[in-house]
């Protein structure tokens, strides 16, 4: 059979099969109309999905073809078993979709519409795509301190960090590396002055590096240690007299006078923090040779220059009488049990109830010249200031709580118990 005998008779067989549809609608029952019918029934040949695996925010591209059908839907199919119209789409083609989730895709396709008043005719495939939802991992933070941040040569100075959301942290400083905890400390005695970094890592445990943060500390080395000079404006002085000192210092920050000595051969100096360079005046309330220490204290350490005066008894009587006016706050009488303090004293403190440990905490610092008034038996503000400088001198800057607790008892027993 030629070419041309062949479109002819397709052509024919074609229009053979419509006719007698026709005629079967018109005359034979339902049942058979429908069973001339069922080669109307859609198919989808291919539905498939590019690619099926892809990470949160990637697109896919749904492709697909069908037979015989007049319209087609592409659904998602929900976790509760029902389905989300996505789009309505040709009965051949393409469509990108941007998962956020695993899920499963539908596509249904409708043939032609019998006029039944029934569906019409359709077919379904599902492909499903699988979607990676990246977890987001938070940046370290990282709490980096050094303490002392200025040393001398040869001392040492401490490194505290603290870190959040790390998995790991290196300590870097000059050509140096180490792996650290993730809080810790580490005691450092650098010869020169020297930058520290903490590196810490958030890693998400798959090989690849998570975010990260750094803090940097430096530890600043001063090789000068502090001097000092102290002089007075003369050498000698009659009882009552006023004394003045002046000093003069290089490479300190700041001074006090040394408080550690008590009793009548010793003059009483005041309690205060000093500058580097200044004067003050102190009465001469002692005979004999007293002196006073100036101790300094500065980024390269600690020093003390001393300053020794001559005082004398006035030879007198109105020299006397001038002296005792003039040394008429004083006290000069000696402290001479030792001081063991038992209670724990605070603002409002009273003798009732300390077994008079008050006026003797008072006693005892108006006679190291922290406190100017005769004992009350009462903790008021003036005492409070007296006791704060006490710590100030006696302890250190960082203990001047004005609570006279078991390290302020400890301190006054050892100087009075000697």
């Amino acid at each position: 059979m030629d070419y041309n005998h062949l479109c002819y008779y397709l052509y024919m067989k074609n229009t053979y099969r419509f006719l007698l549809l026709a005629v079967l609608s018109m005359i034979a029952p339902a049942p058979l109309v429908a069973l001339a019918q069922t080669s109307q029934i859609p198919s989808i040949n291919t539905f498939t999905a590019s690619p099926g695996s892809i990470s949160a925010g990637q697109g896919v591209t749904l492709s697909w073809d069908s037979s015989l059908a007049q319209s087609c839907s592409i659904l998602r199919n929900e976790s509760n078993g029902g389905l989300y119209m996505i789009a309505n789409v040709s009965t051949n083609g393409n469509y990108t979709i941007y998962p956020s989730a695993s899920s499963a895709y539908t596509l249904s396709c409708s043939g032609q519409d019998d006029g039944s008043g029934k569906d019409a005719p359709s077919a379904q495939k599902t492909v499903f795509i699988s979607v990676t939802v990246a977890t987001t991992l938070q940046t370290p933070t990282i709490v980096f301190n050094a303490y002392p941040s200025t040393i001398a040569t040869g001392q040492s100075a401490t490194l505290y960090w603290n870190t959040a959301n790390a998995q790991r942290c290196v300590l870097q400083y000059g050509s140096s590396e180490e792996n650290i905890s993730l809080n810790g400390s580490k005691t450092v005695s650098p010869s020169q002055t020297t930058s520290y970094k903490i590196w810490c890592a958030n890693d998400p445990g798959n090989g690849k590096d998570g975010p990260s943060a750094q803090k940097y500390v430096t530890v600043t080395v001063s090789a000068t240690a502090p001097t000092c000079s102290l002089t007075t404006d003369k050498k000698s002085y009659k009882l009552g007299e006023t004394i003045t000192f002046s000093w003069t210092s290089q490479n300190a920050t700041y001074g006090a006078w040394q408080q550690n000595t008590y009793g009548k051969d010793n003059l009483k100096m005041p309690g205060d923090k000093l500058s580097v360079s200044g004067s003050q005046m102190v009465t001469a309330n002692v005979t004999g040779n007293p002196s006073a220490t100036l101790l300094i204290y500065g980024y390269g350490g600690s020093n003390s220059c001393t300053a020794t005066v001559s005082v004398t008894d006035s030879q007198t009587s109105s020299q006397s009488t001038n002296s005792n006016a003039a040394n008429a706050d004083i006290d000069t009488e000696s402290y001479g049990s030792c001081l063991a303090l038992n209670n724990g004293l605070r603002y409002r403190s009273r003798d009732i109830g300390t077994n008079g440990e008050v006026s003797s905490l008072q006693d005892f610092l108006q006679a190291k010249g922290y406190l100017n008034s005769e004992p009350t038996g009462f903790f008021g503000l003036l005492t409070l200031a007296a006791v704060r400088d006490f710590q100030r001198s006696a302890l250190g800057f960082g203990y001047d709580t004005g609570f006279v607790g078991p390290m302020t008892r400890a301190k006054i027993k050892a100087l009075t118990c000697q």
